[in-house]
């Protein structure tokens, strides 16, 4: 899909205020135009692509264009494109960094962990 056609809102919850027109600048070198920054919410962990299924295509190449994992997609009926709300996960660089630990708000285990939960 053309990424001019995308509509495409990016929501700056990293904590850094010159983050959302950053990644807004990122994105029109590679053709997404449409895209408009806001502030909304509090600061966010980490960063997801929210998209109507109907721009499940659209959405993964986002996602590959930041490195933004499958995980981090959320589908959202309400939506009429996308919406990538940059977490603080994300405050510099062209793609998400995955190498580092999750941020302590959140939790979990890789595949090579293994724990039993009772």
């Amino acid at each position: 899909m053309q990424p001019s056609l995308v509509p495409l809102t990016i929501a700056n919850r990293s904590g850094d205020p010159d983050r959302g027109s950053e990644i807004r600048e990122l994105l029109a070198e590679s053709g997404y135009t449409q895209a408009e920054t806001s502030r909304t919410g509090t600061a966010l962990a980490g960063t997801q692509i929210f998209y109507n299924p109907s721009w499940a295509t659209a959405a993964d190449d986002l996602a590959a264009l930041l490195g933004v994992p499958d995980s981090q997609l959320v589908a959202d009926y309400e939506l009429e494109g996308l919406r990538v709300s940059i977490g603080q996960d994300f405050t510099s660089g062209d793609k998400l960094d995955l190498s580092g630990a999750l941020p302590d708000e959140l939790q979990g285990q890789t595949a090579e962990q293994f724990t039993c939960q009772d």
